[in-house]
């Protein structure tokens, strides 16, 4: 590869990077993965591994450096999809992060009264 047009290489990895980063930071901090679909993840991921051995055999530094970084991308998105699995932010049609973690930690136990 020429290395005077690799830094067009470089330069959409960068744009995939800032591309994910939306919805792996809403995924994450709104625990909200509505419209995610786990099986889409893995064929993506998948393909990702495979280009990431296709292009590791050519040695070709761009696409080694984008599928790695698309691996990781979309197990973390896989990850994080799984785990909260049918939970929906407020903008999605779902219940407040605070309402449904209050949720999940089940009632609150109390101590009986003492009866003296």
């Amino acid at each position: 590869m020429s290395v005077s047009i690799e830094w067009l290489g470089f330069a959409a990895i960068a744009l995939s990077v800032v591309a994910y980063m939306p919805q792996i930071a809403h995924l994450i901090k709104e625990h909200c993965s509505a419209g995610l679909s786990p099986r889409a993840y893995v064929m993506w991921m998948v393909s990702a591994v495979l280009l990431l051995a296709y292009s590791i055999a050519q040695d070709d530094l761009v696409f080694v450096a984008l599928q790695s970084y698309q691996t990781a991308a979309g197990a973390l998105v896989l990850f994080f999809c799984l785990r909260y699995k049918g939970q929906r932010c407020e903008a999605h049609g779902g219940e407040p992060l605070s309402h449904r973690l209050k949720q999940s930690q089940g009632p609150v136990l109390t101590q009986p009264a003492n009866p003296s």
